[in-house]
């Protein structure tokens, strides 16, 4: 190979290199540091058809007198009226030196708001709330089920192979009803809507979970005259779909 040949092949390595090497420090140097991102007032994540925003505040606990940070998560824009939707998130709150502190396990809620409550030492300005988590969205279908009385007071739905059971919980304040769910199967992580005497209002939304659980409320719903057997349609949600979500939000300090 000739001296021309050599200095050519040498020039055209060293400037491959060097293309490289600025090619990873770019990409290095375009990735967003998380903990020190521009943040806007409020920031929104799309999820399953809903601007889903949150918000978080620094104030002071009306019993300790101490900071706690209270952070908010709920559901904008529009909905169909054939679907509820379920939020289910993790919270933590991100220091501005990078210390990650989780306020609790999941939560989840049927309700308009998901909130977390955080106990503080004090507040540190920078800081910032993550929320990592899921929206469920759920059909809304009236399905024929049986419904019976049992000799205890209590309700017994039979749907599809298992049953969902409601009695009254004794001496409970505030009022609660014991649910029991058994060999539900398929239809367990469905929900049910529970309606008010008008049968217009839902007096509460729940989730369809194996075992028992407790709700808050004071009546037992689906009651009736007849003592025996009989059909009986219920509003049933349907899971839909679900999918991730996360914010990242800055933490306000309100001074009250």
């Amino acid at each position: 190979m000739s001296a021309h040949h050599r200095t050519y092949w040498i020039a055209l390595g060293s400037f491959t290199v060097g293309a490289f090497a600025i090619s990873i420090w770019h990409a290095i140097a375009a990735t967003p540091n998380p903990y020190d991102q521009p943040l806007v007032e409020q920031q929104s994540s799309r999820s399953s058809g809903f601007t889903m925003k949150a918000e978080a505040k620094v104030k002071k606990d009306e019993k300790s007198g101490k900071p706690i940070v209270v952070t908010r998560l709920f559901a904008t824009g529009p909905m169909h009226k054939s679907e509820v939707i379920r939020m289910e998130g993790q919270f933590s709150l991100i220091t501005p030196k990078g210390q990650v502190i989780p306020f609790g396990p999941m939560k989840w809620t049927f309700s308009e708001n998901l909130k977390g409550v955080l106990p503080i030492a004090s507040f540190a300005p920078g800081s910032k709330v993550k929320i990592t988590g899921f929206v469920h969205v759920y059909h809304r279908e009236e399905i024929k089920s049986e419904r019976e009385m049992m000799a205890d007071g209590g309700i017994r739905l039979y749907m599809n192979t298992g049953t969902v059971t409601f009695r009254k919980v004794a001496n409970s304040k505030p009022p609660q009803l014991e649910v029991d769910c058994v060999d539900l199967n398929s239809v367990h992580k469905h929900g049910l809507e529970l309606i008010a005497k008008d049968h217009k209002t839902v007096t509460n939304r729940l989730l369809l979970m194996a075992g028992k659980q407790l709700i808050e409320r004071e009546t037992l719903p689906y009651l009736g005259r007849q003592i025996g057997m009989e059909p009986y349609i219920i509003r049933q949600l349907i899971p839909k779909r679900s999918e991730p979500m996360t914010l990242v939000i800055p933490v306000q300090n309100s001074g009250s």
